[in-house]
């Protein structure tokens, strides 16, 4: 998808499963060794691949073994509350979200050579699932470029931590947060 040529219908969007910014490297340095690269490969593109040969093995070594390891990998029953609470929050209408974020969290795992899923890898996962569903205005202005989007970042960021990070429940009795039966409580008990 091109930002330049406007948006796509939210229920268009909702077939995508996951979605990443891809930018142009702005640090110049970078930007000159990919061009480097570039030119490396077109005066040679035999060398550029022999040169690159062991790293692609690897990587796709990787892949395969992270293939293997997916259906092994365990996704906890109460991560699937908070991935809902996730979607549910960030105000995303489908349910192909949530699937979409269970099977992304479990891949991250698998590819990370973990057996069991971890907030990590749900947390990773909803930026690249929840990007491009988070629900919108139609007549909003078009996505602004990235050096602006520092303050939508910070409170998407705050969310995601209070979702992850909820408070303690209170109960009827211990609206204080203290516990009535902690030894040290600061108020006398009667026993009879």
């Amino acid at each position: 998808m091109n930002p330049e040529e406007g948006d796509l219908r939210p229920q268009l969007l909702d077939r995508f499963g996951l979605m990443c910014d891809v930018l142009a490297p702005q640090d110049p340095k970078v930007r000159s060794e990919v061009v480097r690269q570039r030119i490396a490969f077109e005066t040679s593109p035999e060398g550029f691949r022999d040169k690159w040969n062991q790293p692609e093995q690897e990587l796709s070594q990787r892949v395969v073994e992270a293939r293997d390891r997916l259906s092994k990998v365990v996704f906890p029953d109460d991560f699937l509350d908070l991935t809902s609470r996730i979607c549910v929050e960030f105000h995303v209408a489908s349910l192909r979200a949530d699937i979409t974020l269970y099977k992304t969290a479990k891949a991250l795992a698998a590819w990370y050579g973990r057996m069991k899923v971890e907030k990590d890898d749900i947390r990773q996962a909803a930026k690249w699932v929840l990007a491009h569903r988070k629900q919108r205005n139609p007549f909003d202005s078009p996505t602004p470029p990235p050096s602006n989007t520092n303050k939508k970042k910070d409170a998407e960021d705050e969310l995601m931590d209070q979702i992850f990070n909820p408070p303690p429940p209170q109960t009827e009795n211990n609206s204080d947060g203290k516990d009535e039966n902690s030894e040290y409580s600061e108020e006398p008990k009667n026993d009879w």
